[in-house]
């Protein structure tokens, strides 16, 4: 066990004196207690105990420190200025190692800790992503020194004395002054109290202490609200992310040799942790390329099958990444379903499509409380199999996994060598031997994608699988856009690989999540979404093509989650048109084939229904929002629906026939 020196904690306490103040304590204690990314205009419920003995451990100079266990709560709102409050609190802005070395000046650290591994955890616990953390705060390097012994109080209380520092009430704060009361006790000591005694707090956070529901009729999230999603707006991926986000199984299509596969890595290499990172740097360790093949007609291939004669299951490669992927659970994993249309799709993935429709959000256990942190399915393979399996170790003695450890197991199924740096990673999640409690269940950071060519080679897909997929046409682009393109299939330096971790996590699998996350647009997102579908199914009435609540469903969560990342100066109905089309691009206008008897609107049909069009088409290129965007003709991946239809409208007009699908 390691802890930081004592004379580097001298060092950070006479580095953030002039900068932090007992106020930017406070701030820093409430962003501790949200227990989660913190998001603005979202009410948080604060354990008033977490922030009081954070309080008392870092600034209460006795050896014994009070524990406080009154049960209480604050509730805190934070404002869009959130993440400035460091920039403008002070002079000039406090230095991050100053900050986290006084905030851990006393936590035991693993003994190959590194600095970048304080900051790592100081960047987690306190709920601030390392992009604000380069905007809110100074992070030129400085040097944090361990050694093997916790030193204790007196010799710190002496070593403060020596520097000015008023040590005689065991008590101090940042300016060098004593305290009245033991900085925990926050309804009359010098952190929280002072924290909103000034108006100009107000810009930055709203502190309460009487329940918010109660006063506002608002939602309050007790430690388990909605993640504020790092932004990686800038990226030509930005409609991969969004899409993943509504729903990680992703169709992406277009002729051959336009990169499709490709970009399932390039999101796995963005996204992988070092330890999963191979030595040459062509296979992430959160990436699973399966190539399906034409003769699949049953999911064996996929997900394995029970062997009679050996009496156990076989495991198959996509089952094996499944559950690394379990054991993973911060890091994004992803299969490429490669060419997942040379064999017909219900035939080998109905399992995995019928799993996917039970995601949810599960109960806390003993509570009515909803984790929004996780997200449960069915079983994909029941919990029997692995009860059963068995392997045969070098000795040839066969040993079931219950006499195994977690770790044992692990080792043995992923064939990974014992103190390697993927076991150290992975061995701090407690497993519990889930699987065979509840089966393989689909994990909630695992991401589907399938490649497909749609020629006379392939087969086509039902509108059952479209319904379920979010598909993303790929026509290549400029050609030139090739160049430069290898500097995508690199690994990121940890900050960046971060950063995109945190941008695939998926809040909602409902509509009402949505609406309980923003209950500022609520309203308006129950009156026009639902409105924009119903004008799009009078289109498409008599149709096989009516879409119906599964769409509804994922065109509000879509909403909610470009409402997460809202640009300034948007609003509600920009984020809807958005939304929309980016539904009618993935989900509806590929359903959509037919010739022209299926397109053509009757005199009778177009007098009874008040209608000024002449086919289904031109109606749905009105209903089509205009999506104001900046140029994108060098961007492979953005086509707005109405261009689109107007392609359809094209193919329609010179073929009598026309499709999605190119």
């Amino acid at each position: 066990m390691k802890y930081i020196d004592v004379e580097t904690v001298v060092e950070s306490y006479k580095g953030f004196q002039d900068c932090m103040t007992n106020k930017s304590w406070g701030y820093l204690a409430l962003l501790k207690g949200c227990n989660d990314s913190i998001r603005p205009l979202i009410p948080y419920e604060v354990n008033i105990d977490v922030v009081s003995n954070f309080l008392e451990g870092i600034f209460n100079l006795s050896q014994t420190k009070r524990q406080y266990d009154g049960g209480r709560s604050l509730y805190v709102v934070f404002s869009n200025k959130w993440d400035h409050y460091f920039i403008d609190q002070g002079r000039y802005s406090p230095n991050i190692y100053d900050v986290a070395v006084w905030a851990y000046r006393r936590k035991g650290f693993p003994d190959n800790v590194t600095e970048e591994k304080v900051l790592d955890d100081f960047a987690e616990e306190f709920n601030i992503p390392f992009s604000i953390i380069k905007e809110s705060f100074n992070t030129q390097h400085k040097a944090i020194s361990f050694t093997n012994a916790l030193y204790s109080e007196q010799i710190l209380k002496t070593k403060l004395a020596r520097i000015g520092v008023d040590v005689s009430k065991n008590n101090i704060d940042a300016k060098k002054g004593g305290v009245v009361a033991s900085p925990g006790e926050i309804s009359r000591g010098p952190f929280v109290q002072t924290l909103y005694a000034g108006l100009d707090i107000t810009d930055y956070v709203l502190i309460l202490q009487s329940n918010y529901n109660t006063l506002y009729g608002g939602k309050t999230k007790s430690g388990s609200s909605p993640k504020a999603i790092t932004s990686v707006d800038d990226s030509p991926l930005n409609p991969f992310i969004t899409a993943i986000r509504t729903k990680p199984f992703l169709l992406l299509a277009g002729i051959s040799g336009t990169g499709k596969s490709r970009i399932v890595r390039e999101l796995a290499f963005k996204s992988c942790p070092e330890y999963l990172q191979d030595k040459d740097g062509t296979m992430p360790g959160n990436y699973c390329m399966i190539e399906v093949k034409p003769n699949w007609h049953d999911s064996t291939e996929l997900l394995g099958y029970y062997s009679n004669m050996n009496k156990s299951y076989q495991f198959k490669k996509f089952v094996k990444f499944l559950i690394k992927a379990k054991m993973n659970p911060e890091v994004p994993f992803f299969v490429c379903l490669d060419e997942m249309n040379l064999a017909p799709v219900e035939h080998y993935f109905a399992e995995m499509l019928s799993v996917m429709e039970t995601r949810k959000h599960p109960k806390m256990e003993g509570t009515d409380e909803v984790n929004k942190d996780v997200i449960k399915t069915g079983a994909v393979v029941e919990s029997q199999y692995f009860k059963e399996w068995t392997w045969t170790d070098v000795n040839s003695s066969t040993h079931t996994k219950t006499n195994m450890s977690d770790m044992d197991w692990y080792r043995a199924f992923f064939d990974v060598a014992k103190d390697s740096e993927e076991e150290a990673q992975i061995s701090k999640y407690q497993y519990e031997r889930t699987l065979q409690k509840e089966g393989l269940t689909l994990p909630d950071n695992v991401i589907i994608i399938g490649t497909v060519n749609m020629d006379d080679t392939t087969h086509q897909f039902s509108r059952k699988v479209i319904d379920r997929a979010m598909t993303i046409e790929m026509n290549g682009g400029k050609l030139s856009n090739m160049f430069g393109g290898s500097k995508n299939l690199e690994y990121l330096p940890k900050e960046e690989q971060k950063k995109w971790q945190k941008s695939f996590q998926q809040l909602y699998v409902n509509a009402d999540e949505v609406l309980e996350a923003h209950p500022n647009e609520a309203e308006d997102i129950i009156e026009k979404v639902p409105a924009k579908l119903d004008n799009i199914n009078k289109a498409l009435k008599g149709t096989p093509f009516e879409v119906s609540y599964r769409v509804l469903n994922e065109l509000t969560i879509m909403v909610g989650v470009l409402l997460d990342s809202k640009k300034e100066g948007e609003n509600i109905d920009d984020i809807i048109n958005q939304a929309l089309d980016y539904i009618l691009l993935m989900k509806i206008l590929p359903r959509i084939e037919g010739d022209s008897d299926m397109f053509n609107l009757s005199r009778e049909f177009k007098q009874e229904n008040h209608v000024e069009y002449n086919n289904r088409l031109e109606w749905l290129m009105a209903l089509a929002p205009e999506i104001k965007t900046k140029e994108h003709e060098d961007d492979d991946y953005r086509q707005t629906a109405r261009e689109k239809i107007k392609e359809m409208m094209e193919r329609l007009k010179n073929q009598e026939f026309t499709r999605f699908w190119p």
